[in-house]
């Protein structure tokens, strides 16, 4: 026997244990049934109304969205590394250099807005004055590849998605036309995009609801492509710096010229 609790009070304490321990789960037992039943007639009627398929379709805009961004950093790793080594520079400080004018790019969505940023940048890379205030400006309105691997990254998911059959070498045939109608699209908000919907239309046979889903893909973000691209035309100064700046100049001076000027003076 306890000394200190009377045998008649164990089943009444036993009880009130039990009552305490589990009328807490019992109550949020009840509540999850509730929410879960709400949940699933919420469902139901978001499937009818279609919201599930756009749920879906937010889905895939991510994937599409994050695969863009993924091939065009690509893209500018390996431009810089082809541009660096024929200038004679670090790659990833060059790159380095030029986040100003990604960044720009990305929040501005427009190559030509960002054209201030970019000349900085590419000045910080150690390309001439005269060779950067050629080269910026002009790449500005005809170096769109960032905004062309943005648009075919939609166009490919816009293909996956409708079941729609497309040939390697028709969208080949896309690519190789797109390269040339990007070069002629302005350097603006959706300038890519609406020069090349000819293109979608005439090569790839798209529908215009299809057409109208691209154009959703493509402006849900616009950023990385000008970005990739006024980070691209850094590269191409560096490029351009190395053959026709002053240090370009002075090594393709060979040795004849230099007796023939030393002779003139």
């Amino acid at each position: 026997e306890n000394p200190i609790i009377d045998k008649m009070y164990i089943g009444y304490m036993v009880r009130e244990s039990l009552i305490l321990e589990f009328c807490s789960t019992m109550i949020a037992l009840i509540l999850a049934g509730k929410m879960g039943s709400n949940i699933s007639s919420e469902i139901g009627s978001m499937r009818i109304t279609e919201q599930i398929d756009a749920m879906e379709m937010m889905g895939v805009l991510f994937k599409v969205i994050g695969t863009g961004i993924v091939l065009t950093i690509v893209f500018l790793f390996v431009l810089y590394l082809i541009a660096a080594a024929i200038a004679g520079k670090n790659p990833f400080r060059c790159m380095w250099n030029m986040l100003p004018a990604y960044f720009t790019g990305f929040s501005i969505c427009s190559s030509a807005a960002s054209i201030p940023m970019t000349l900085a940048s590419t000045l910080r890379n150690g390309v001439s004055k005269e060779i950067a205030d050629f080269v910026v400006p002009l790449c500005a309105n005809v170096h769109m590849v960032g905004s062309a691997v943005k648009l075919c990254a939609s166009a490919v998911a816009i293909v996956w998605m409708s079941g729609t059959e497309a040939a390697v070498g028709q969208f080949a045939h896309f690519i190789m036309m797109l390269g040339i109608v990007a070069v002629a699209a302005p350097g603006v908000t959706g300038g890519v995009l609406i020069a090349s919907l000819g293109l979608v239309d005439s090569i790839l046979g798209f529908s215009a609801a299809q057409a109208t889903l691209l154009m959703t893909f493509y402006l849900a973000i616009d950023g990385y492509g000008p970005a990739a691209n006024v980070t691209g035309d850094g590269a191409i100064a560096l490029v351009i710096e190395r053959f026709f700046g002053k240090r370009g100049r002075s090594a393709a001076k060979s040795p004849v010229t230099d007796a023939k000027e030393g002779e003139m003076k």
